[in-house]
């Protein structure tokens, strides 16, 4: 079983003209702690001792928790209050009880009595988004779901913080995927982004999840309109301040946390990160299939990347294009030109989502000097106006959601003035800027070989036969590309040549960006060249290649070289 993300579309109700609905930590609940956790006094007072010892260093000795405290058979007993939206809690609640076991029941004496205890959450219309931190143990606790609430993925998250999640990006961890730009904050909200160790509170040794529903957007408390927090990963950054669905690894964390599988007699032992779920099956990360998530598959890899690009002119069409594209995408174009230079779009095709508002699918351009201070959302059926920058540097991002497919667009961009130098192309998004180290060697006479390991500071890799036949049927080849530690790869395709398919479910190569099947890696087949060059995220980087028995081609040919992180 894959990752299998929740469809509804969210119940609007914001009060606002633009039907725009605001993140729910954007403003704080009064009294609350970052923003939405509502506290007892014994839970303040730990939490505060974890933010000490996080500063300090120094840990006192806890026998037990009062952060986190499990409902009893993971059921969770409500009421709901006479002008609370009702249809907003059930799509909430379905997120919950279509991957984990936790179940909602209707408070009443009966349910009291069977479960064992009378405590019990209220959903109410509160003045914003709220909601106590796992069973207080008082009896009645509430979770406010207010005006600008009414998402189904903001009740989800508010339901977490019942249950007994934290805000992800308070993780003790967090430095070493995001950096806090505290000089963007307002002063009297820079509490809200204090850490502390909630992996001891939890303990389950999951990865830090920069697209969890429980973390931060990247522009929450900003003071001046530049983000707040900022993914080292280029590709994250766009990710963060997901309320649309659970994540693989928000699945696997609630059916861990409560034990899901304890009733399954004999488990199966899943492979790559699986989880065994409450129907004692196995739920595999994406890019996995099989009864125990044995078997790599192409098509259940997520699709999300970025393209960076310093030519003088080129084309960006949505994936798939002049097919509709996938639901559930997001890919970012980075486009950099020389000092004083300024970048033109002009779009020749457009039709992303039906509506003009940007509640959904949606084309985001950051502009200006700086290239994250601003930004330009379009959407809707009509050709949108030229887009010119004030400077050097554009991020042009394609996102799409999980309800309806659309046609795409396909514009043109032209860097007017300079070009950056060769050995100044550079992803210039904060915290870190790429310069190379080898130059990149000419692949013209590059021999090809059915995949192999390489740790040349540069060279070449190209398919089999390249140069003097077609690849062949049936083929799988894994190309191993390895640097000195500290360093990274950068690949830039010199050739392509491979079955064409909208989805790629043919012949087709797949990129990992990190030497092993991530949730960054995405697949590559067709006849265009790919433009710009991409960058591993570690000092690994795997292609894989893999054939069908139909078509074949000349195949492709591709540079690499290491490149410094700074």
């Amino acid at each position: 079983m894959a990752e299998d993300r929740p469809r509804p579309r969210p119940v609007l109700e914001t009060g606002r003209p633009d039907g725009l609905e605001p993140p729910e930590e954007r403003e704080d609940t009064e009294g609350a702690f970052q923003s939405d956790m509502l506290l007892s006094q014994e839970q303040r007072q730990e939490l505060w001792e974890l933010v000490a010892e996080a500063q300090t260093g120094v840990s006192k000795r806890r026998v037990d928790s009062v952060l986190s405290l499990r409902w009893p058979q993971n059921v969770l007993p409500y009421l709901l209050d006479s002008d609370v939206n009702i249809e907003a809690i059930r799509l909430g609640m379905n997120i919950w009880t279509e991957h984990t076991c936790v179940r909602f029941v209707p408070y009443s004496q009966k349910s009291a009595l069977e479960l064992g205890h009378n405590n019990r959450v209220l959903f109410y219309r509160g003045s914003g988004c709220s909601s106590f931190v796992g069973m207080v143990g008082v009896g009645l606790q509430q979770i406010s779901i207010g005006v600008g609430c009414s998402n189904p993925g903001t009740v989800a998250h508010e339901i977490g913080h019942t249950l007994g999640w934290h805000h992800e990006q308070s993780r003790i961890d967090r430095d070493d995927y995001v950096t806090i730009h505290a000089e963007n904050i307002y002063e009297d909200k820079k509490h809200n982004f204090v850490k502390y160790d909630i992996l001891r509170l939890d303990n389950h040794d999951l990865p830090y999840d920069v697209r969890s529903i429980m973390h931060y957007g990247s522009n929450y408390f900003s003071s001046n309109g530049l983000p707040t927090i900022v993914a080292h990963n280029l590709r994250d950054h766009y990710l963060m301040g997901n309320r649309e669905y659970f994540t693989f690894y928000d699945m696997k964390m609630a059916n861990v946390m409560f034990n899901c599988s304890d009733g399954c007699l004999e488990p199966p032992e899943c492979q790559h990160e699986g989880f065994v779920n409450q129907n004692c099956t196995c739920v595999c990360q994406a890019g996995f299939t099989g009864p125990l998530c044995e078997t790599f598959d192409f098509q259940r890899l997520d699709l999300e990347h970025v393209d960076v690009l310093t030519e003088r002119s080129g084309t960006m069409k949505s994936p798939g294009y002049p097919g509709p594209y996938e639901n559930g995408i997001t890919f970012v174009w980075e486009i950099l030109g020389g000092e004083g230079a300024t970048i033109t779009i002009s779009f020749s095709y457009f039709k992303v989502d039906i509506s003009t508002v940007c509640l959904f699918d949606r084309l985001v351009i950051q502009e200006g000097n700086n290239v994250f201070n601003g930004s330009r959302e379009l959407c809707g059926p009509n050709l949108p106006a030229d887009v010119q920058s004030t400077g050097r540097h554009l991020m042009v991002i394609f996102k799409s959601y999980y309800y309806e497919e659309g046609a795409g667009f396909e514009a043109d961009y032209v860097i007017n003035g300079p070009l950056v130098a060769p050995s100044a192309e550079t992803s210039v998004a904060p915290p870190t800027t790429h310069a190379p180290v080898d130059t990149a060697p000419n692949c013209d006479s590059v021999v090809g070989t059915c995949g192999g390991t390489f740790k040349d500071r540069a060279g070449c890799i190209a398919s089999p036969n390249y140069g003097f036949a077609k690849y062949e049927n049936f083929a799988t080849c894994r190309y191993d590309i390895e640097v000195a530690d500290g360093l990274r790869v950068e690949l830039i395709f010199l050739e392509m040549d491979i079955e064409d398919h909208i989805r790629c479910s043919y012949d087709k190569l797949e990129i990992s960006p990190e030497r092993r099947k991530s949730v960054g890696s995405f697949l590559i087949c067709g006849y265009e060249v790919p433009r710009g060059s991409l960058v591993s995220l570690t000092n690994k980087m795997s292609v894989v290649m893999s054939t069908d028995a139909s078509v074949t081609g000349k195949g492709f040919a591709a540079r690499f070289r290491a490149i410094s992180v700074k």
